[in-house]
């Protein structure tokens, strides 16, 4: 208090957070998510990656398809691509999957049992994701001719 008795407004201030502060730390303590609740999310997130890059896949096929349709002569070049763009989704998606593993395993206080089921789960949406690329792959080279050499589009 000052003088005239009224309390300074950088006390009232940094009590004010000191209070907000208190309040969150037990709010946290209260709602955070418990550990299951966590390795869900984890499964989850996984899959929202993985979709996350299906997307951008399929738009480079698509382009790809176009670059050929408008430019016929490119079709080796197009397949070439093709190829690589699938690689580098299923490498992603193997990243991914490696990191959701690394965090489900050093995530405490979940039984054996619930970690096995989440883990299996990360490995069939991981092939999943692999057959969703084979999948897009083929529909794209079935808009290319086939390679004479061998047959095969």
């Amino acid at each position: 208090m000052n003088e005239s008795g009224k309390t300074a407004p950088s006390f009232i201030a940094a009590v004010a957070i000191l209070v907000l502060v208190i309040v969150g730390y037990v709010l946290w303590g209260i709602l955070r998510p418990t550990p299951i609740a966590r390795s869900e999310m984890i499964v989850r997130d996984f899959t929202a990656a993985v979709a996350g890059e299906l997307g951008p896949l399929r738009r480079a096929l698509r382009e790809e398809v176009g670059r050929y349709e408008s430019n016929p002569s490119a079709v080796d070049s197009v397949r070439t691509t093709i190829d690589e763009r699938a690689d580098e989704a299923r490498e992603a998606i193997e990243i991914l999957a490696s990191d959701a593993i690394d965090q489900l395993t050093m995530l405490e206080g979940i039984g054996l049992q619930t970690q096995d089921n989440r883990l299996q789960r990360i490995k069939k949406r991981q092939a999943e994701g692999e057959e969703r690329i084979d999948s897009l792959v083929a529909e794209a080279r079935d808009k290319l001719p086939r390679k004479e050499s061998d047959g095969s589009r």
